[in-house]
């Protein structure tokens, strides 16, 4: 399970571990960041990129009790968009899930939805697809097919029309672009935040709800295009998880 270890998302609301309250002026490589060998595929300049699965614990504490806290205002700080990819390897209906999260994204943006919109389809499915996870580690194991009900139900596709695209162009595409930033969610685990495609923020390093948003704009300052022939990020390793919950 790709967790990423510290996101002070280990005890809801107060900071992860005993940090410094008040991060360093200037981004230091490896202490807050690393630098990615080559642009994220699917990241574009201007972007806060996040990299999360449905089933991963740690993503759905962080979208359901911190996005709304730090997203607007990074938006707000930096004039980053917000890019959601998400993992379909590993995960029970991943392939699945990535193709409606697709979709759904797809069809906010011709609507002119961001994907933080909590109307939005792509946010509405997404919040469908982590209550899955919870029936099936309350209730009761869920099939594809009431995982896929549960998504179209609470994002306003239908069955249907999902069938239909999924197998699209622009579909498939995107997930595979969302498929090519498993490497990137080696490095330290999931969900992971990479701005303007190059800088992966050091989850470990951030402390509070505050200290994420001042982390991502000094990143945010950073060159766009990093130095010249840039080396690995860092050695992908076993990932640590945030506590000792785990996914489904």
């Amino acid at each position: 399970m790709l967790l990423a270890a510290g996101l002070w998302l280990s005890v809801p609301g107060r900071p992860a571990g005993a940090l410094a309250a008040t991060p360093p002026a200037a981004a230091v490589e490896r202490d807050d960041y690393y630098e990615l060998a080559a642009p994220l595929a699917g990241a574009p300049y201007g972007t806060l990129t996040k990299i999360f699965r449905y089933d991963c614990p740690a993503c759905r504490r962080f979208d359901t009790t911190r996005e709304s806290l730090v997203v607007p205002r990074v938006k707000d700080e930096t004039g980053l968009s917000y890019n959601p990819m998400h993992l379909g390897a590993g995960a029970r209906f991943g392939r699945t899930a990535s193709e409606f999260f697709a979709l759904c994204r797809i069809q906010d943006a011709a609507a002119g939805l961001a994907a933080d919109d909590p109307g939005s389809l792509f946010h509405r499915a997404r919040g469908a697809a982590y209550e899955s996870c919870l029936q099936e580690r309350w209730l009761r194991p869920v099939a594809e097919s009431t995982f896929v009900q549960m998504l179209c139900e609470a994002s306003g596709i239908s069955p249907a029309a999902f069938e239909k695209e999924r197998a699209g162009a622009a579909v498939q595409q995107l997930c595979a672009l969302w498929q090519g930033a498993y490497g990137t969610a080696r490095i330290q685990g999931i969900p992971a935040f990479v701005v303007n495609g190059r800088y992966l923020l050091k989850t470990t390093a951030v402390a509070s709800a505050d200290d994420f948003v001042a982390r991502v704009v000094r990143l945010s300052r950073l060159p766009a295009q990093g130095r010249p022939q840039a080396g690995p990020a860092a050695q992908a390793q076993p990932l640590r998880a945030v506590s000792s919950q785990t996914s489904p």
